[in-house]
């Protein structure tokens, strides 16, 4: 069990609770509104109109509730349902997404979209988009974070660097000993990038490295078309790829790939 003071508490944000309650809240006023049009007035309508609208309450109080907060040795989530921690060493690997939000789906879809991109704008004064970072344990247990979470970019952050920080050094070493790392189907070695074991791009012939539109995109130099094109969720620790992707590249008319990671 995690014991060290918190380092930091991140809380849920309320852009979640107001998109549910504009779907709340029509559909209680359809039930009340239809009550108190009838003649004779029907209580039921009425009722039900007030059960929703409490229902409604509950659920903001309950998602509230729910927090993640990162330790030193570790990070817990809290909510309702229980806690679950899990510490840096029992983190097998984490997943990230980068989801743009939709704003289609008929008037309701636009209008829960719209409450969402309103609030996290506001906050950000950024262009919204739902970030989602899942750690996967050793045992399977998952500790997830999504945009729902106030600061949820500083969370992923800060949860990344702990991981990075503790198996970066040996990927570095493994690189600069010749030997080819894997992050899933993706392949990484100071000669080059391949994905599932197919023709490998050499470091010297890549020109950008980026995740954009939900994608980890590698592209040669010259080339208008991603030569790897590939969802972020499904390269394992796809940050850290990254990472040693750029570096590797940016070092590779520096002095040659091979003194990278000596």
């Amino acid at each position: 069990m995690i014991q060290s003071p918190p380092r930091r508490v991140f809380r849920q944000t309320v852009a979640l609770r107001l998109a549910l309650g504009i779907l709340f809240l029509l559909t209680a006023g359809i039930f009340i509104a239809a009550g108190l049009g009838s003649d004779p007035v029907d209580p039921r309508g009425i009722v039900i109109g007030v059960l929703i609208l409490a229902a409604y309450a509950a659920l903001w109080v309950t998602i509230g509730k729910t927090t993640v907060t990162v330790f030193t040795e570790g990070v817990r989530r809290s909510s309702v349902l229980g806690v679950r921690e899990l510490l840096w060493s029992d983190v097998a690997e984490y997943r990230y997404q980068v989801i743009p939000i939709q704003t289609g789906g008929g008037l309701l879809g636009r209008l829960i979209g719209m409450a969402i991109l309103a609030a996290v704008e506001a906050k950000s004064g950024k262009s919204a988009g739902s970030l989602k970072l899942t750690l996967v344990g050793k045992t399977r247990r998952d500790i997830k974070v999504t945009s729902n979470f106030q600061n949820a970019g500083q969370a992923i952050d800060m949860m990344v660097k702990e991981i990075h920080d503790r198996i970066k050094p040996e990927l570095k070493r493994r690189l600069g000993s010749g030997d080819e790392v894997a992050f899933g189907p993706l392949g990484l070695s100071i000669q080059g990038v391949s994905w599932k074991g197919k023709e490998r791009i050499p470091v010297t012939e890549i020109g950008t490295v980026e995740i954009s539109r939900r994608k980890l995109r590698v592209r040669r130099q010259g080339k208008m078309l991603d030569s790897i094109g590939v969802a972020t969720e499904k390269v394992p620790n796809v940050l850290l790829a990254l990472e040693l992707l750029q570096e590797l590249r940016v070092n590779a008319g520096l002095g040659g790939v091979a003194g990278t990671f000596a």
